[in-house]
Formats: C-alpha cells, structure tokens, sequence
C-alpha cells in the first residue's frame, strides 16, 4: 500500500518548509541551499512546488543570450566568407624529372609518372609550401 504523495516523511519537514518560506524574499537559492546542506536544486524544486519567488543568482538569461547570438553572428560571417579559389595549373605541363623516390625532397612533386616495376619514378618539379603535388598535377588530381 502506498503513501500519499508527501506524507512519507521525507528531507521537507514542517520545520525545513517554514524557514525555507521565511527565507526565500531575503536569501538565495544557493544560500538556503547551504544552510541544508542540500543542492540548489532542491531548494528550487521545492520553492516552486510551493509556490515562492526566490532569488537564483549566478545565471545571467540576458547577458547569455548575447553571447550566444554574437557566435551565431559570428559563424555566419565566416560561411559568407567566399573561400580564395585555387590557383589555376599552367596551361603547359611541366617537363617531369623523373625522381627516384628516395631522392624526393619535401618541396617536390610526388606525381608518379613511371614506376610499375623498381625503380619508381616521380614528377620532381617544384610545390608550393605544404602540397604534395606541383600546380599541374594538382589540378589533374583535383579536376572532378
């Protein structure tokens, strides 16, 4: 057989009830929450069932909601933003090389132009800082 619903003597006794009533104009949620030893919640559950206005500090709706509309402007700024396109590849291919792979450096292009059967042989011409292939070969490899 169950109790009824706030009748099994539960953290809320008659006590906790009148100073939580007496204090909630003066004090804060946290506040009284501390005094029990109890989260804030609790007290705010509470304060609500009861009907009482209590003070909850520590949260700004107003100042929240500009930061959270100043990222949304932000973010849209930057999907505006039109992204550089590529430089084009020249309109002639550059004559290959035809590097060893062991002689690539980090500036040079890693474009195989032979190599089904050692020695593997790549493109050699000049990239630009972070790319692995020359302009040519990167719009061949980038074309579709």
């Amino acid at each position: 057989m169950s109790l009824p619903r706030g009748s099994h003597g539960g953290f809320w006794t008659e006590e906790r009830r009148n100073y939580l009533i007496a204090q909630a104009p003066h004090c804060t949620a946290q506040q009284i929450a501390d005094h029990f030893k109890v989260t804030r919640n609790t007290v705010i559950g509470k304060a609500n069932r009861l009907g009482l206005r209590i003070r909850c500090t520590g949260y700004n709706f107003t100042d929240n909601r500009r930061r959270v509309l100043e990222r949304q402007r932000e973010r849209n700024r930057a999907r505006r933003q039109v992204p550089t396109p590529p430089t084009p590849p020249p309109a002639v291919a550059p004559p290959p090389y035809a590097v060893e792979l062991l002689d690539l450096g980090p500036d040079c292009c890693h474009w195989p132009v032979a190599g089904s059967v050692a020695p593997y042989l790549f493109c050699g011409n000049a990239t630009d800082r972070g790319e692995d292939y020359c302009p040519w070969h990167r719009g061949e490899a980038y074309q579709h």
